[in-house]
Formats: C-alpha cells, sequence, structure tokens
C-alpha cells in the first residue's frame, strides 16, 4: 500500500538523527512545559489584573491599596489551577502524541 520508509496510517515519522546524536525531547516534558509557562502566565495576568483594579478602587475611594477577600480567593485559584496545568498538558501531549 505505502512504499517502504513512507508512514501510513498507525506509523510514525522519526527523523534520522544525524552523526548519533538524537534529537527531540519526551512529549510528555514537552507538554509539562508547555502548560508551566501557560500557568505563569496566566497567574501573572489574573494578578496583575487585580492589582490594577485594586489600586483604581483605592484611587475611587481615596482608601489604601488593598486586595479584599475575594480577589485573595480569585488569586489562589487561579494559582491552584496553574500547578495543575503542567500535569493536564503532560498526559494530554503523551495521549495524543506519545
Amino acid at each position: 500500500m505505502f512504499p517502504p520508509g513512507v508512514p501510513g496510517f498507525g506509523q510514525r515519522y522519526t527523523a534520522k538523527p544525524a552523526c548519533g546524536i538524537k534529537s527531540g525531547m519526551p512529549v510528555a516534558l514537552e507538554g509539562a512545559l508547555i502548560g508551566l509557562a501557560l500557568g505563569v502566565v496566566l497567574t501573572v495576568f489574573e494578578w496583575y489584573a487585580l492589582k490594577k483594579a485594586a489600586e483604581e478602587r483605592g484611587k475611587r475611594l481615596h482608601k489604601s491599596i488593598e486586595m479584599d477577600d475575594m480577589e485573595k480567593r480569585r488569586i489562589n485559584n487561579v494559582l491552584r489551577f496553574s500547578l495543575l496545568l503542567p500535569a493536564g498538558f503532560a498526559l494530554g501531549f503523551w495521549i495524543i502524541w506519545g
């Protein structure tokens, strides 16, 4: 059906390493690193947005800048979700491409 050396259905294309050097990263590790990066970006963005909202509220009410309990809980929830992202992405990458 397919000529030899051409990946077909159920086969995975793998490039031959040059000079015996293996290239590439394990798929699960790649997914974990991508999940970690997304988690960090998500947490930093959420923290920055809530901090800016608290500053604006402080200026409007002429009070000191402080996050209320709801904002602190929101940051904690985003942080917990971000801690689960690397494991989830590693599992997802491993299932799909591993």
